[in-house]
Protein backbone atom coordinates (compact mmCIF):
# COMPACT_ATOMS: atom_id res chain seq x y z
CA UNK A 1 0.00 0.00 0.00
CA UNK A 2 0.91 3.82 -0.49
CA UNK A 3 -0.57 6.74 -0.25
CA UNK A 4 -1.35 6.96 -3.90
CA UNK A 5 -3.48 4.14 -3.56
CA UNK A 6 -7.14 5.12 -4.01
CA UNK A 7 -10.57 3.26 -3.48
CA UNK A 8 -10.91 1.85 -6.87
CA UNK A 9 -7.61 0.05 -6.17
CA UNK A 10 -8.44 -1.38 -3.48
CA UNK A 11 -11.39 -2.34 -3.88
CA UNK A 12 -10.42 -4.46 -7.05
CA UNK A 13 -8.02 -6.08 -4.91
CA UNK A 14 -10.74 -7.23 -2.62
CA UNK A 15 -12.76 -8.56 -5.03
CA UNK A 16 -9.82 -10.42 -6.40
CA UNK A 17 -9.37 -11.97 -3.58
CA UNK A 18 -13.16 -12.41 -2.10
CA UNK A 19 -13.80 -14.26 -5.88
CA UNK A 20 -10.66 -16.87 -5.83
CA UNK A 21 -10.02 -17.32 -2.08
CA UNK A 22 -6.59 -16.05 -2.30
CA UNK A 23 -4.47 -14.77 0.66
CA UNK A 24 -3.75 -11.34 0.28
CA UNK A 25 -1.66 -8.93 2.67
CA UNK A 26 -2.16 -5.35 2.72
CA UNK A 27 1.92 -4.55 3.24
CA UNK A 28 2.06 -1.21 5.43
CA UNK A 29 -1.93 -0.52 5.64
CA UNK A 30 -1.46 2.45 7.03
CA UNK A 31 0.10 4.36 4.36
CA UNK A 32 -2.98 4.90 2.86
CA UNK A 33 -4.80 8.17 3.00
CA UNK A 34 -7.61 8.51 5.99
CA UNK A 35 -10.62 8.32 3.34
CA UNK A 36 -9.19 5.18 2.04
CA UNK A 37 -8.40 3.63 5.37
CA UNK A 38 -11.93 4.42 5.94
CA UNK A 39 -13.26 2.67 2.88
CA UNK A 40 -10.61 -0.46 3.42
CA UNK A 41 -12.47 -1.02 7.35
CA UNK A 42 -15.75 -1.03 5.79
CA UNK A 43 -14.86 -2.82 2.96
CA UNK A 44 -13.74 -5.65 4.79
CA UNK A 45 -16.02 -5.70 7.47
CA UNK A 46 -18.40 -6.54 4.61
CA UNK A 47 -16.13 -9.49 3.60
CA UNK A 48 -16.17 -10.82 6.61
CA UNK A 49 -19.31 -10.47 7.58
CA UNK A 50 -19.95 -12.42 4.53
CA UNK A 51 -17.40 -15.31 5.38
CA UNK A 52 -19.10 -15.59 9.16
CA UNK A 53 -22.68 -16.57 7.48
CA UNK A 54 -21.36 -18.62 5.26
CA UNK A 55 -22.92 -15.79 2.12
CA UNK A 56 -22.02 -17.22 -1.66
CA UNK A 57 -21.71 -13.88 -2.39
CA UNK A 58 -21.43 -10.13 -0.85
CA UNK A 59 -22.04 -6.39 -2.08
CA UNK A 60 -18.98 -4.20 -1.21
CA UNK A 61 -19.78 -0.57 -0.36
CA UNK A 62 -20.56 1.53 -3.23
CA UNK A 63 -20.52 -1.13 -6.05
CA UNK A 64 -23.80 -2.75 -7.27
CA UNK A 65 -22.59 -5.99 -8.40
CA UNK A 66 -22.17 -9.12 -5.97
CA UNK A 67 -18.56 -10.05 -5.49
CA UNK A 68 -18.18 -14.18 -5.18
CA UNK A 69 -17.12 -15.19 -2.05
CA UNK A 70 -15.23 -18.52 -1.85
CA UNK A 71 -14.47 -19.22 1.93
CA UNK A 72 -10.80 -19.79 2.12
CA UNK A 73 -10.15 -16.04 1.59
CA UNK A 74 -7.72 -14.89 3.90
CA UNK A 75 -6.96 -11.10 4.31
CA UNK A 76 -3.64 -9.67 6.57
CA UNK A 77 -2.16 -6.40 6.67
CA UNK A 78 1.31 -5.39 8.04
CA UNK A 79 2.20 -1.74 9.23
CA UNK A 80 5.06 0.05 9.21
CA UNK A 81 5.27 1.09 12.77
CA UNK A 82 8.62 2.46 12.13
CA UNK A 83 8.15 4.32 9.05
CA UNK A 84 7.91 8.37 9.77
CA UNK A 85 4.83 7.83 7.23
CA UNK A 86 3.14 5.50 9.24
CA UNK A 87 -0.29 6.69 11.12
CA UNK A 88 -2.85 5.24 13.60
CA UNK A 89 -5.45 3.42 11.94
CA UNK A 90 -9.04 4.70 12.00
CA UNK A 91 -11.81 3.05 14.22
CA UNK A 92 -12.72 1.59 11.16
CA UNK A 93 -9.95 -0.40 10.05
CA UNK A 94 -8.39 -1.01 13.37
CA UNK A 95 -11.53 -3.02 14.24
CA UNK A 96 -11.67 -5.24 11.86
CA UNK A 97 -7.77 -6.46 12.63
CA UNK A 98 -6.36 -8.42 15.01
CA UNK A 99 -2.58 -7.80 16.05
CA UNK A 100 -0.03 -10.64 16.19
CA UNK A 101 3.47 -10.66 17.23
CA UNK A 102 6.68 -12.20 15.07
CA UNK A 103 9.45 -13.49 16.70
CA UNK A 104 12.00 -14.87 15.30
CA UNK A 105 12.51 -19.01 15.89
CA UNK A 106 14.52 -20.14 18.74
CA UNK A 107 17.41 -22.06 15.94
CA UNK A 108 18.43 -24.85 18.83
CA UNK A 109 14.99 -26.20 19.46
CA UNK A 110 14.20 -26.09 15.49
CA UNK A 111 17.66 -28.03 15.05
Amino acid sequence: CSESTDVSTLCHGFKGLLGTGAWGCLRHLDRLSSPVLSIAGVTLRAALDALAEGAPSCRLPDDEVAVPVVSSVGFLATLGVFSSSARPLPLEAASQLRPVALLPPDSRAVA
